[in-house]
């Protein structure tokens, strides 16, 4: 179905992706060319937020459109779209990297009389689009939609295949450079540069810690849009992320992150009421910190980490850590869906 033309198309639009760094800019250079085998009107891009309940405005793009509309659409018209109603009746997995057209969920005749059609729609200047959720290693990153106006044709069956063989590429960008941007803090996090042969070339002191001698080699790596990767220790679990930095270089780049996410975490300390101070120990001691670690994390001398803990151990009754990480680590149904 595709042509040779097409194919080299693919081929160049791959390498916008994984050669530029920015990511506005690799998306509005990689819409500019996409353009000239896709015909779009417009694109969007909203990141997926942290606990999966919506879309975030902030780190959000557009290509060739107006930044209003796609505030508004974060804000409020994302539950009223007939395709992430599809997706949310549905779940996420069906749609994760598949692309699909608006009239694919719902057909034109209904799609001008519902709410986004006749109110959101006509304010964007758009009527089809082609629509994406884009995920990568357990992460859902966000949506990704292209768009053309009322009097253009719907996305063909060859201009959906093109996306579709972009997709892998695009998720692995934006995944990567989440990761590398500053999304998961350093100081809670630890990261490794591994080389071909897997030996490290350089960590820091929280993948140090982590791995407490072990090789790299004992993590597991995980591959994309694979399920995710855990790593166990006698302190804690770790989700595992490990990512290429270009898919022609062997040189790996690997996330470790506390698990359960810290917004977890924070929202059972809360229920505790403990001082800002507690709340703090506390969350470092479940994350298998010694005395010592939370001390020099926190600035403080390691006696003033033992005087919080006593209280925090006299006033829930407890006498040990692993009972402190059995009350705060219970975890309910809509922690394991997160």
């Amino acid at each position: 179905m595709l042509s040779t033309k097409d194919y080299k198309g693919i081929l160049d639009l791959i390498k916008i992706i994984h050669d530029t760094s920015d990511r506005a800019l690799m998306f509005n250079e990689f819409c500019e060319e996409l353009h000239k085998l896709v015909p779009i009107g417009s694109a969007a891009y909203a990141p997926s937020d942290s606990q999966k309940t919506g879309f975030e405005f902030p780190g959000a793009l557009i290509f060739n459109a107006p930044i209003r509309p796609l505030y508004l659409f974060t804000q409020y018209y994302a539950p009223l779209h007939p395709y992430y109603r599809s997706v949310a009746c549905e779940g996420v997995s069906g749609y994760l990297n598949r692309v699909t057209n608006l009239t694919d969920v719902i057909p034109s005749r209904r799609l001008k009389d519902s709410e986004y059609g006749t109110d959101f729609q006509p304010m964007a200047g758009v009527f089809y689009e082609s629509c994406v959720m884009l995920g990568s290693q357990g992460d859902l990153l966000g949506t990704m939609g292209f768009h053309r106006a009322k009097g253009d044709c719907d996305f063909s069956c060859r201009e959906k295949q093109i996306i579709k063989h972009l997709l892998p590429h695009l998720a692995h960008s934006f995944h990567f450079l989440g990761l590398t941007q500053g999304r998961f803090p350093s100081t809670e996090n630890g990261e490794l540069v591994l080389a071909e042969d897997g030996q490290p070339l350089s960590m820091n002191d929280e993948a140090e810690r982590i791995l407490a001698g072990r090789p790299p080699s004992a993590l597991p790596l995980s591959h994309d849009d694979a399920s995710p990767a855990f790593f166990s220790t006698t302190t804690g679990i770790y989700r595992v992320r490990s990512l290429n930095h270009h898919p022609k270089q062997m040189q790996r780049t690997v996330f470790l992150a506390p698990w359960p996410p810290r917004h977890i975490i924070d929202a059972k300390l809360r229920t505790l009421t403990l001082t800002r101070r507690q709340h703090e120990i506390v969350l470092l001691v479940v994350r298998g910190l010694s005395n010592r670690d939370i001390a020099e994390r926190l600035f403080v001398t390691e006696q003033t980490v033992k005087d919080h803990l006593h209280d925090v151990f006299e006033r829930f009754g407890i006498k040990r850590r692993t009972e402190l990480l059995s009350r705060v680590l219970k975890l309910g149904p809509e922690d394991a869906e997160s």
